[in-house]
């Protein structure tokens, strides 16, 4: 009797005997005992006993996952009161290393508790108040706290840390942290969000009251230019994928229906040609980005849109400051050396009669807008002094008396200027410095600096006697309108600084007006002292220079005086002593 084995009802997937299963065979059977081959061959048909599935590890693994889940959103969802309440991170395998918590995003002051909610939005309605100094980074009028955090974190940190100068700990820590991210951050290529960078950047430069961000005005200029390369602001959108960087100046003026900017794109781009632009013609540097059409047009396009108010600005302050690039381009290629007087006063003519047509298409008189006003007075005094020191130098041996003439009539019109600016600064409401943007200082300082060399150069033998000059200069009484200027910034320096800031002194400019104040009075005494020995000493030996009754003579030689000689000394060294105090000329 064949040994047989009852078939596997029990054995679950098991249905091939173990014979088969060696002779890898299919297992068939036409009964319940022994296969149809175990059979045939009297073999033993037995089948390998099988052992109950179980889910006791999948279900351990998936326990698991939901634990560490229900851990994360417990995270999430707590309410982050301070960084210190905040829960350790739960460390992950490397297969779930997709499931972390984002990193809190290091410009978010508020959630490391630097600043309240409440703070923040009053430093956000001064800066707006501020913003019509430098109109280049508007924000949208329903815009809050949270937008800004979540939308555009570095220009909040931006606009909290310009906004805070009273606020000496909280400005400080804010400093830190906006150093920190661009060093640590921007500068290693992480530039998830450029265009809010750059915003950023524009805020920290044109806001900056502090000595130590004028330090790095370079680096972050450069820093904020490179991003305007990389995206390609300055060129239309159409273009910016197929074109080539070194024809985009080239280009002629495109009409504006094809600028397809956005607008806050063409704010930054106008925003950041008029600090280059002022930076450079003030300091005499190289420019980064020269004047184009394609700037113009996006000036002109926000101007007759004029989503914000102080649009309509933007396109005269990109016409002067084209025309403050072009007294200075005419100067670099030898303006006035070999060229007839009649071919100058055309030139000079030409720069005047566009300033008057720019100043007739401004929205308000240029005395009534401070935006305006200030750039508008510095043209006329960079003007006429590049006239008078450039392309009329005293060092000339001599020189005919057509160019004489142009040189007086240069001199006087500098003065002339100078009296208007010193009339506009001081007819604007006292404190309102605290508002300005670098340009705006920098521009004023250009002008005080330019107007005391003017008055110092109507003293020169050649000119001083002349009746027109002499009144002017009196007239102006620069000795005075210094002294005025520095105890208006004596009075604005000690409500702002309140003698907390020692080495971290805030409105800078102070100290250096102060400095020019001292240089400018001993020199303009040497002068007096010069100029009543040389009377007293031998009448008329030095005076034969120009002057009513002898206008038309030919001037003597400058008797070297040792004031007389400004040639050696320019606006930009003066305002070096401001700017980059440890590059002082010698001079001082």
């Amino acid at each position: 009797m064949l040994p047989t084995m009852s078939a596997p009802t029990s054995l679950g997937r098991v249905r091939t005997c173990e014979n088969c299963v060696r002779a890898k065979i299919r297992c068939s059977r036409t009964s319940t005992q022994s296969c149809d081959r175990c059979l045939r061959l009297n073999k033993d048909c037995y089948f390998r006993a099988t052992k109950a599935r179980t889910s006791k590890k999948r279900q351990t693994r998936i326990g698991a996952l939901e634990e560490k889940v229900d851990q994360i959103l417990g995270q999430i969802n707590q309410p982050r009161s301070s960084p210190q309440q905040a829960p350790l991170p739960l460390p992950l395998s490397p297969k779930s290393e997709s499931c972390a918590p984002t990193p809190r995003n290091p410009c978010d002051v508020i959630g490391n508790g630097l600043i309240t909610h409440e703070e923040a939005n009053r430093l956000i309605e001064s800066f707006r108040d501020a913003i019509t100094y430098f109109p280049f980074v508007q924000l949208p009028r329903n815009a809050t706290v949270e937008d800004l955090r979540s939308e555009k974190p570095f220009l909040l940190l931006s606009i909290l840390l310009v906004s805070s100068f009273r606020n000496v700990p909280l400005h400080l820590a804010l400093e830190e942290v906006s150093t920190s991210y661009l060093g640590g951050q921007v500068l290693q290529g992480n530039r998830q969000q450029p265009f809010d960078i750059l915003q950023g950047l524009l805020v920290t430069i044109a806001g900056t009251k502090k000595k130590l961000h004028i330090v790095r005005f370079s680096g972050y200029l450069h820093l904020a230019q490179s991003i305007i390369n990389d995206c390609r602001l300055d060129y239309p959108a159409k273009l910016r994928v197929g074109r080539q960087r070194i024809d985009v100046m080239l280009d002629t003026d495109p009409p504006t229906e094809s600028i397809s900017l956005r607008n806050e794109e063409m704010r930054a781009l106008v925003g950041y040609f008029l600090l280059d632009a002022c930076h450079s013609i003030v300091l005499q540097r190289t420019g980064t980005m020269p004047w184009s059409p394609f700037i113009e047009s996006c000036a002109a396009k926000l101007s007759q849109e004029c989503e914000f108010s102080t649009d309509r600005y933007l396109l005269g302050q990109v016409q002067v400051q084209h025309m403050l690039v072009r007294i200075d381009s005419l100067v670099a290629r030898g303006f006035g050396n070999n060229q007839a007087p009649a071919d100058i006063e055309v030139m000079i003519s030409s720069l005047q009669s566009d300033f008057e047509d720019c100043k007739a298409r401004l929205p308000v008189p240029i005395d009534h807008d401070v935006f305006q006003g200030i750039s508008s007075h510095a043209f006329e005094i960079h003007l006429y002094q590049t006239t008078f020191f450039d392309v009329y130098p005293s060092s000339a041996a001599s020189f005919d008396q057509s160019m004489a003439l142009l040189r007086i009539d240069a001199l006087c019109h500098g003065l002339a200027a100078a009296k208007q600016f010193m009339s506009f600064y001081f007819s604007l409401p006292p404190g309102i410095e605290k508002r300005f943007s670098y340009t705006q200082w920098i521009m004023t300082g250009f002008s005080v600096a330019a107007s005391c060399k003017l008055v110092l150069a109507s003293l020169e033998p050649s000119v001083r006697d002349h009746d027109q000059v002499r009144g002017l200069r009196e007239t102006l009484d620069m000795r005075h309108e210094i002294q005025k200027c520095v105890k208006r910034l004596n009075t604005l320096d000690q409500e702002c600084k309140g003698g907390k800031w020692d080495q971290y002194e805030m409105f800078f400019y102070q100290d250096w007006l102060r400095f020019l104040s001292e240089w400018f009075e001993e020199k303009y005494r040497l002068a007096q002292s010069d100029s009543a020995g040389e009377n007293n000493s031998a009448p008329g030996v030095f005076t034969t220079g120009i002057s009513e009754n002898n206008m038309y003579e030919e001037p003597q030689p400058d008797p070297g005086f040792p004031w007389v000689n400004l040639q050696d000394i320019t606006i930009e060294e003066m305002l070096n002593v401001w700017l980059e105090p440890t590059n002082i000329p010698h001079y001082f």
